[in-house]
Order: structure tokens, then C-alpha cells, then sequence
């Protein structure tokens, strides 16, 4: 992997504004960015041309989506009961980065193999390798990595998880290409951005409903608080992530929709299911598995799975671990 350039790109001035983390914010910043990525044919024109283009349009999405360009801070406090602290989003717009690497001699038929596992060489083409949200205090809540290749082109997204779910980054993502496609395409009629979501508790970002808890119950715990460890990996259990309502094939940046979507190398565990509408459309939905060897061998004998699978996906199939 060749690196070419690193650039930031920063939202218009704004006053400076913190947006304190909730606890259900708190919970993500030990897990890893999300990782997703889209593969495209080539473009009509130059690498260099098109890194130019995406980077010339996210400043306007960030006008409404500001917080992305943020980075994370942390306040001491003290009170009666002792030292604390706080962390908050601190919008000062520090900015997003965007990368340009070329992946020498890599093709789109090495990255999508027929009946073979992604190609680990894949988990190269995303930013911020090994980050957790956590770090989102120095690194950039996003980074985009625009990697070339000998027919086409993939773009990585790095997202902190942290500051927000996989609903408003995909909603940046659509609003950042349909933004780039109008700069192809000026005649096109824009649409009205959706606003970014960032409350976790309420799936249309109303108000969040009451938690009743009696008043004994909190005082006891206050007084010998206990901590619970939850682990997303377990040999009999499966995790369901991503929704079919992310709409992921429609990041159209001006040349086409995604070929196909890949994932990085976090938040990859045996177990983990990634749903979204399929390619094809007309309610169809991909499912991407992360399995363990001997897990894998035994779903690809599981004839009615395939039973479920449509008769033109079979052709295309990608084991995803």
C-alpha cells in the first residue's frame, strides 16, 4: 500500500460548542470505529481529480453535521463525593481527513475472489487501523481512505462509534455523495439534508422515554455500586448489526452506485452479523457473517440457508470472515 496524500477538511466557522457525551456514548468509547467501505468501478477521470472532488464537497454536509469535525475532550471536575470527569464532543472544528493511496497491482477481481474469503489485504484499505473510540480525543471522529486500483477505486470510512450509531453516519455519507454528485451534475434537483441523529435512546431522535427506578434501589447501589462485564462473544450467540434500513448502495458520488460493500478489520468476532439492503434492491438484503473456520464450513452446508438465497446472488457469493 502506497500512501499518496493526507488532507483535512474543516466546516465554515461556527461559535465553538460542546455536546456532552451521554452514558450510553460512554459505553462505546472503549470499541473500535466503524469500518465500512464501498467499491466502485473506475471513475471518468483521474484518482488525483477524483480525490480533489470528495474533497471540495463534505465541507457543506458538515455545516449540518458539524459534530463529525469535532474531537473528544475531557474535563476534571471535583465535588463532594471526589474527583470526576466529563467528556464531551468539543465542536471546534478541528476537521475530517481524507487519504489517497494506490494499491500496486491490486484489481477489483483480488478484492471480490469468487467462492473465497475477503482478501485480509482488504482491511488495508480503511484509515485509523486499531483506533478506539476512545482516541477520537486526538485522531478525527472520521477519516476516509480513497485507495486506487488497476480498475476501480475503494473508499474506506473510519467512524467513531462514540459519537454517534450507523443511522446519521450513513445519512452524512448519502447527504457527502449526493453533494459530490451534484458538483458532476448540476442540473440534478437536491434534496433536503436529513439531520443528523445523535440520540442513541430514541430511533426517530424524539424525546427518550422514562426509566422508572425506585428510589431504595438506586440508593443501594450507590452505596456498593457493583460493575457487570458484558462480552459480545459467545460460542452459542450471534450479534446483529448495521439495519436494512442504512441505505448503503445509494452513496452515489457522481460515476454509479458501490460494485460492493466491505468491512474493516474491527468489530470482527465469530458471530457477527451485518444486515443492509442488497445491491439488487426491491427489498432484497445482503447479509455479510463473520464465523470462525470450522462455523463457516458448517453454514456453507446448511442447505436451507441457500434454499433462502436468491438464484442470482448464488453466482456472486463472498464468505466474509
Amino acid at each position: 500500500m502506497r500512501m499518496v496524500s493526507r488532507r483535512t477538511v474543516k466546516p465554515p466557522p461556527r461559535p465553538r460548542e460542546r455536546i456532552p457525551l451521554t452514558s450510553w456514548d460512554l459505553s462505546m468509547l472503549d470499541g473500535d470505529y466503524i469500518k465500512k467501505g464501498l467499491l466502485f468501478a473506475p471513475p471518468p477521470f483521474s484518482t488525483a481529480h477524483l480525490v480533489d472532488h470528495l474533497h471540495a464537497s463534505p465541507a457543506d454536509v458538515l455545516v449540518a453535521y458539524y459534530p463529525i469535525a469535532g474531537r473528544f475532550s475531557t474535563d476534571q471536575k471535583r465535588n463532594g463525593k471526589g474527583d470526576g470527569c466529563s467528556i464531551a464532543i468539543d465542536c471546534a472544528g478541528q476537521g475530517a481527513e481524507i487519504l489517497h493511496a494506490v494499491a500496486d497491482g491490486l484489481a477489483i477481481a483480488d478484492v471480490l475472489p469468487p467462492d473465497a474469503d475477503v482478501p485480509r489485504v482488504v482491511h488495508s484499505f480503511f484509515p485509523l487501523d486499531g483506533a478506539a473510540n476512545y482516541d477520537g480525543h486526538e485522531l478525527p471522529l472520521l477519516a476516509v481512505q480513497v485507495t486506487e486500483l488497476l480498475d476501480g477505486v475503494f473508499i474506506g470510512f473510519a467512524y467513531n462509534h462514540a459519537l454517534s450509531d450507523g443511522t446519521t453516519c450513513w445519512n452524512f455519507l448519502n447527504a457527502w455523495a449526493e453533494i459530490a454528485r451534484l458538483r458532476l451534475a448540476p442540473s440534478e434537483a437536491p434534496r433536503a439534508l436529513k439531520p443528523p441523529l445523535l440520540q442513541r435512546w430514541s430511533p426517530d431522535g424524539g424525546a427518550a422515554a422514562p426509566v422508572l427506578l425506585p428510589h431504595a434501589d438506586l440508593a443501594a447501589w450507590e452505596a456498593k455500586p457493583t460493575v457487570s462485564l458484558l462480552t459480545l462473544a459467545d460460542a452459542n450467540g450471534m450479534v446483529m448489526a448495521s439495519s436494512p434500513r442504512f441505505d448503503v448502495y445509494g452513496c452515489d458520488f457522481g460515476w454509479g452506485k458501490p460494485l460492493a460493500v466491505r468491512s474493516g478489520s474491527a468489530n470482527k468476532f465469530d458471530g457477527n452479523v451485518w444486515l443492509f439492503p442488497g445491491r439488487e434492491g426491491g427489498g432484497s438484503i445482503e447479509v455479510k457473517v463473520a464465523l470462525a473456520p470450522e462455523h463457516m464450513a458448517a453454514l456453507e452446508q446448511d442447505n436451507e440457508l441457500w434454499d433462502a438465497v436468491s438464484p442470482g446472488v448464488l453466482a456472486s457469493i463472498n464468505y466474509h470472515i
